[in-house]
């Protein structure tokens, strides 16, 4: 899939500003929550909106009731009236600042005099860069944390503190062993390393008790992956690194795993049990000396989050689960994603326009044989584009063309007429059907891109009836009424000089069909081969005789299963009588298996087996004689006429 410059700015700004206004819900009414909820529910809200912001893709319903539609590029034009050619207002100033859009029509309406500066480009290098270095100062400064604490770590000595780590990773459930590690570069108790977490302690000199609540809350922040959660955190910060309240909701975020896991540590504790708990944090806060960083747990914490932590130790008020507040952040998250979109507005009109130009241009080129205009709207890795150098319709001579544009899949049809040339067909010394005879093969060009951006990125066979260009099991040959009419049911219609011999060779697929055989076929069907060989199947031509020169072309295709729906249908007597002798021979030389949907009673009896259905559903089924005398009661049974 192509995705331009402007489609990735549009997605991040469209992520950017639908979760910044999501999150100004829990960020104005942090207190309210704060009472109402645990510290908990509240990091999974922070979780939910930094997932959002890492997939910068515009989640919108097709008909975004808020559009947004950037202006990057900087337009200078002289000549007023070639805004009004290009469809946009008149203005006094000759600059101004356009969609990328309006620009392209701006240049189309007047090349040589149009001066654009596109913004786009230096934006989107603005923001790889900024995401580069914020990502880069994350990995260095965590890496310099790490090797300084690997290089100078030490395994803890003192049994008592062992014992008491084996008891709380116990009474927490955690059965993978945490190293206790003692390391002069941790200025504080920290939990590091995402695969394999290490406990670092500064010293050993922490009584019992404290390491007691050190390790608890240290292992809590394990138990809760909250180093992962900060990844996810520092992660949106450096893609949205340009995006304030990003920093807003990674800051409080920081605060709310701290919370979290504190909460964790004295719930359904007494007071004296969280007051030694908050001493011992405040402890650790005075020993701390540095910063503390992203991607690591602390115990201890700057001055103003140490407040917010000791209010919340002696909160005990009774808090809700929290389950609806991460429900409503998430509706509230997936309802601005979906109803504010960024970008050119989709317009079915113009993307129905434009592929159809694409679709237009190539078929007109195999026509004119032009390579230049084959090659206009391939996108550069389409595999079509391969063929620009040897481009070539070979010996067929491709006269006309229709074109159709589906808006379910956004695919393009092209339907052509060719016919094989004689004369190329001597020089090149190549085995084609009867030249001149006109074959039609449907093709259907799929794109990729929006707006300008929009080419053609591969081209699929649908079918043909030319049995010499389709695969050697004639996968693509027309072998359903569907395939016909994707053929014929179109503007160019039948054609008016196809003969019915003609459309028996086309039929059959031998191209050397000969006279006598079609004569046979003609007749079988009980039409004169005198009077209809040279004939053109044309509107001259009553629906019966249409009707048969169709079942002689399926006979003369030989095949092994033959499906006729109500073959005598406006058919006179003489030759229903020759059709039905053609399906006794048929049945006589077991040539072919046929599926033969009929009221006429001497069709019927020809059957080896018969399957009756009413109501739409199989009332009968059995051998013609077990089935026919029932066939034959229940009409004279329910005929009004005979029951007099």
């Amino acid at each position: 899939m192509r995705i331009s410059y402007m489609q990735i700015m549009n997605n991040l700004m469209q992520t950017g500003l639908t979760v910044s206004l999501a999150a100004l819900v829990p960020l104005l009414l942090r207190r309210v929550l704060k009472k109402r909820y645990p510290a908990r529910a509240v990091c999974l809200v922070w979780a939910l909106l930094a997932l959002r912001l890492l997939v910068p893709v515009q989640l919108t319903l097709p008909e975004a009731p808020v559009q947004v539609t950037p202006r990057t590029n900087y337009v200078m034009q002289d000549d007023r009236m070639l805004f009004e050619q290009a469809g946009l207002p008149v203005e006094q100033t000759p600059a101004r600042w356009v969609t990328d859009e309006q620009a392209a029509a701006l240049s189309h309406a007047g090349t040589s005099r149009t001066t654009t500066f596109n913004l786009t480009a230096v934006l989107l290098g603005l923001w790889l860069a900024g995401v580069v270095i914020s990502a880069i100062r994350q990995a260095v400064s965590y890496g310099m944390l790490k090797r300084r604490l690997d290089r100078t770590a030490g395994p803890a000595e003192r049994a008592d503190l062992l014992d008491v780590l084996a008891s709380q990773r116990s009474g927490l459930g955690i059965s993978r062993k945490i190293p206790l590690l003692i390391s002069p570069a941790a200025d504080c108790p920290m939990l590091a390393g995402f695969i394999r977490p290490a406990l670092y302690l500064p010293d050993e000199n922490i009584s019992a008790a404290d390491a007691a609540f050190i390790f608890r809350h240290e292992l809590t922040h394990c138990r809760h992956g909250d180093l992962w959660l900060k990844l996810l955190l520092t992660a949106a910060r450096c893609v949205h690194w340009f995006n304030p309240l990003v920093y807003l909701i990674v800051r409080f975020a920081q605060e709310d795993i701290e919370l979290a896991c504190d909460d964790a540590v004295v719930r359904g504790q007494n007071a004296a049990y969280r007051r030694a708990y908050g001493e011992t944090i405040l402890r650790s806060a005075i020993a701390q000396s540095r910063r503390r960083q992203s991607l690591v747990s602390c115990f201890g914490d700057d001055k103003k989050t140490l407040m917010r932590r000791f209010e919340g130790l002696f909160d005990k008020s009774v808090k809700k689960r929290g389950a609806a507040l991460i429900v409503l952040v998430a509706l509230l998250t997936a309802t601005l994603g979906g109803t504010i979109a960024v970008g050119t507005k989709k317009d079915p009109a113009a993307a129905e326009a434009r592929a159809l130009l694409m679709a237009n241009t190539f078929a007109q080129a195999y026509v004119d044989e032009d390579a230049a205009a084959y090659m206009k709207y391939l996108a550069p890795d389409s595999d079509l584009a391969k063929y620009d150098d040897y481009f070539s319709t070979g010996a067929a001579v491709y006269r006309r063309y229709v074109t159709r544009y589906d808006p379910e899949t956004g695919t393009a049809l092209i339907v052509f007429e060719y016919v094989w040339d004689a004369d190329r067909v001597a020089a090149m010394d190549v085995h084609a059907p009867s030249p001149g005879v006109p074959f039609r093969e449907a093709m259907r060009l799929h794109f990729t891109g929006e707006g300008n951006d929009m080419l053609i990125s591969s081209m699929t066979f649908e079918v043909s009836s030319d049995p010499f260009t389709s695969d050697p099991d004639n996968n693509y040959l027309v072998s359903s009424l569907d395939d016909f009419k994707l053929l014929y049911a179109n503007d160019l219609g039948l054609p008016d000089f196809v003969a019915a011999s003609d459309g028996l060779t086309i039929g059959s697929g031998d191209s050397k069909l000969s006279k006598d055989k079609c004569c046979r076929y003609l007749t079988q069907v009980g039409l004169c081969a005198n009077d209809y060989l040279d004939r053109e199947v044309d509107v001259s031509l009553s629906g019966g005789e249409v009707k048969r020169i169709e079942i002689a072309t399926l006979l003369a295709r030989h095949s092994a299963l033959m499906i006729f729906d109500e073959p005598e249908a406006g058919i006179d007597l003489w030759s229903f009588a020759r059709l039905t002798e053609t399906f006794e021979q048929l049945h006589r030389e077991h040539t072919a298996s046929m599926i033969i949907i009929s009221h006429q009673e001497r069709i019927i009896q020809l059957a080896d087996e018969i399957i009756v259905v009413g109501g739409g559903e199989i009332r009968h089924r059995g051998t013609t004689e077990e089935i026919f005398p029932l066939i034959m009661a229940d009409t004279l049974g329910s005929c009004p006429v005979l029951n007099r």
